[in-house]
């Protein structure tokens, strides 16, 4: 069960091919779990883990790897046939991925979206959470930023939900462009103030979210700010040049952009 668990973990921080080692692993190791859970599940993990391998493999590797997602998706939709409350969505997530490596992209968005609703109606959480991720990764590389924004909101909520700080981390840190709606409500908008120092007609305020790389910080000035965002907090008196921009740290790595506009 230990190495269950890792490869679990590993797959969940997308840690691949040391997913499919601890997997080797536990398959190696499951006597003892004969008729539990972590016999599906492992097939589970270790199909997505080899999906997620298949561009780095050889043609050799990739052909043992495709017959040994074939021959688990087979044993996975045997046993949806008497409990699809436990498998069906897992049989749908293995199908859309394979679905997504073949370009039929129809039948990946099918597939994607039946492994969530199934997920969520029997109570997955954690399994709606990837279903959604991966759902994102796939609009993602299809050029669809905008779709992509929505699935992986909702897979940062169900791993909110499912309380996987951890992850959370990780998804804030990739997608943090995607997910800047849930953090800063009033991104892209605008603040004014009418009787800001020096400016005889007021200052506006465009409000963006600034995304920067560690330890490559350069901007012109940063206040801390540590409280969620409100105009009223903004530091009125701070003197501002036409063409600068103050930047407001929001946390590790991510800064609120405010570039002023003279009135």
């Amino acid at each position: 069960m230990t190495y269950f668990v890792k490869s679990f973990l590993c797959y969940v921080f997308a840690e691949y091919e040391q997913a499919l080692a601890y997997g080797k692993i536990a398959r190696e190791h499951n006597t003892g779990v004969a008729g539990s859970l972590f016999i599906p599940t492992e097939m589970f993990y270790s199909s997505l883990a080899r999906m997620a391998c298949l561009n780095q493999m050889s043609l050799a590797q990739q052909l043992q790897a495709r017959e040994d997602i074939a021959n688990c998706l087979t044993k996975l939709k045997h046993w949806a046939k008497y409990a699809p409350e436990n498998y069906q969505h897992k049989c749908d997530l293995i199908a859309a991925e394979l679905a997504k490596y073949d370009k039929r992209y129809m039948d990946a968005i099918e597939g994607y979206d039946a492994a969530i609703a199934h997920a969520r109606n029997n109570e997955y959480l954690q399994e709606e959470a990837i279903a959604n991720e991966l759902a994102a990764k796939f609009y993602l590389d299809w050029g669809k930023e905008r779709i992509a924004a929505s699935y992986i909101q909702e897979a940062y909520s169900c791993y909110a939900r499912w309380g996987a700080g951890a992850k959370l981390e990780q998804l804030r840190y990739l997608y943090y462009q995607l997910l800047s709606p849930i953090f800063n409500p009033i991104v892209n908008r605008f603040i004014r103030y009418p009787h800001y120092p020096h400016c005889p007609r007021g200052l506006l305020f465009r409000i963006q979210p600034f995304r920067i790389q560690p330890f490559r910080i350069q901007p012109f000035r940063i206040q801390p700010f540590r409280r969620p965002l409100l105009p009223i907090q903004l530091p009125i008196q701070l003197p501002i040049q036409r063409s600068g921009v103050i930047l407001f740290s929001l946390g590790r790595h991510n800064l609120l952009m405010l570039t002023p506009i003279l009135l």
